[in-house]
């Protein structure tokens, strides 16, 4: 997981889509050099909130498995996630295999909050539940 300026991201590049597990796909921002421009107050909060609609892995059986997930990086997280490194993340997940739901919501929870630098909460939702 890198933490580099936005101009050595993907973002607005072309990129080839890898077919395993790479969670070293996810790219970091500092999120200082943009706030020391905002002039923000003292005491601030939020979070950003990111919705994964297509979340697909395999099961032990080799059979494909889909969820919705939503991740809440919190505000003070010293870096943001870069948009299209997290789209390529997820899709590297398409062909790995988990033993269930929540071997899956741990390696997410593990990998985002490593690249985020804070603790990222990572909720996982059946399809229907859209």
């Amino acid at each position: 997981m890198s933490t580099e300026s936005l101009h050595s991201s993907p973002l607005g590049k072309s990129v080839s889509y890898t077919t395993h597990y790479d969670p070293d796909l996810l790219f970091a921002l500092p999120r200082n050099e943009q706030r020391k421009k905002l002039a923000l107050p003292q005491q601030w909060f939020g979070e950003d909130v990111w919705h994964a609609y297509e979340l697909s892995w395999l099961t032990p059986a080799q059979k494909p498995a889909v969820a919705l997930g939503r991740f809440r990086i919190p505000h003070d997280s010293p870096d943001l996630i870069e948009s299209k490194s997290l789209k390529l993340y997820l899709n590297s997940l398409n062909e790995q295999v988990f033993s269930d739901l929540g071997q899956l919501h741990d390696c997410l929870k593990r990998d985002l909050s490593a690249t985020a630098k804070a603790e990222v909460q990572v909720e996982l939702f059946d399809v229907d539940a859209a």
